[in-house]
Parts: C-alpha cells; sequence; structure tokens
C-alpha cells in the first residue's frame, strides 16, 4: 500500500476539525508522525509539495561570501533562501523522498539536504531541522532522515549542505 497524499482543500478541513485552543495540526504532525521524535513537536510548517522525486536536483545556497565569515549563515537565512530558490520542502516531503529513494538522482549522495520547510522544537526547547543525508554502507537504506539544529554552533557553511530543489 503506498502513502497516502491529501489535498490541500482536505488539509484545511482536517485542520479546521482537529484545532482546539491547545493545539494546531501540521502537515507533518498528521502526515510523518513516525518521523517527529518522541518528546518533540513542530512549531512551523509548510503544505507537502506536489513534486515527482525524480525531477529534484541538488541546489546550492551556500555563497561564496558565507564560506569566509566564521559564522556562516543563521538557519533563518538558510530558510529565506529556501522559499525564494522554490526549495522550502518539509519533513512531509522528506518522507515522501525516503519513500522513492531510487528515483532521487545520484547527486543527492554527496550532500547532506535540509529539509527547512518544518521546524520542530526539542523536549530542551531548541529549534531544529530534518536533514536527508547518504546511508552509510551496510545499511538499508540508500537515505537517512536526521536532525540538526536550525542555528547550529557553527552556522550553515559547509559544501556539504544542498536544498532539493524542482528541475525546470
Amino acid at each position: 500500500m503506498g502513502d497516502v497524499i491529501i489535498t490541500e482543500e482536505c488539509f484545511q478541513e482536517l485542520q479546521a476539525i482537529a484545532k482546539t485552543p491547545e493545539t494546531e495540526l501540521f502537515p507533518s504532525a498528521l502526515l510523518a508522525t513516525d518521523l517527529i521524535p518522541e518528546g518533540w513537536k513542530v512549531v512551523e510548517d509548510v503544505a507537502p509539495s506536489d513534486f515527482d522525486v525524480s525531477k529534484l536536483v541538488p541546489i546550492n545556497f551556500i555563497k561564496n561570501s558565507d564560506k569566509i565569515c566564521s559564522y556562516g549563515i543563521s538557519g533563518e537565512l538558510l530558510r529565506k533562501r529556501a522559499v525564494k530558490s522554490g526549495s522550502n520542502l518539509g519533513l512531509a516531503d522528506g518522507k515522501r523522498i525516503l519513500a522513492e529513494p531510487d528515483k532521487l538522482s545520484a547527486e543527492f549522495r554527496y550532500y547532506i539536504v535540509p529539509l527547512p520547510g518544518t521546524v520542530l522544537q526539542d523536549k530542551f526547547g531548541r529549534l531544529h531541522i530534518a536533514v536527508l543525508f547518504a546511508a552509510m554502507d551496510g545499511e538499508e537504506e540508500p537515505f537517512v532522515l536526521g536532525f540538526d539544529a536550525l542555528d547550529k554552533d557553527q552556522g550553515w557553511r559547509d559544501d556539504a549542505f544542498r536544498l532539493a530543489g524542482i528541475r525546470p
């Protein structure tokens, strides 16, 4: 059985039904609950994108001037660049990519792919985004999901990171 994809209209109806003063349901909380670490919560999210996994390409969001800065760029600047480049994928999109790894370009095996569209908060209050990266030899799946602090101690500056964008 394949993953269930819901329309934006359906999602809005589900959210209206489920919303209470204490909680707000996000797409990732509905569609990717199995990927959210225990004790963490989604605090910001984007609607799942409608894309063909085989059309994704790595997009460099790090500029040369970012590399010489001792800190790199902030997580918020990373997120702004993701929106501007049309590559602001979230955790629900990451789940879809993980479900179809054979369709993902081999180019991605060389990069860590942040999914800045979903922001999660750990039980200590620190904010994180999901990242996809190539698995080590011997692991069952070709790609693995992990989490990185939104505002990393060393900033986002490494050439190892690429956003996933849609090939024109």
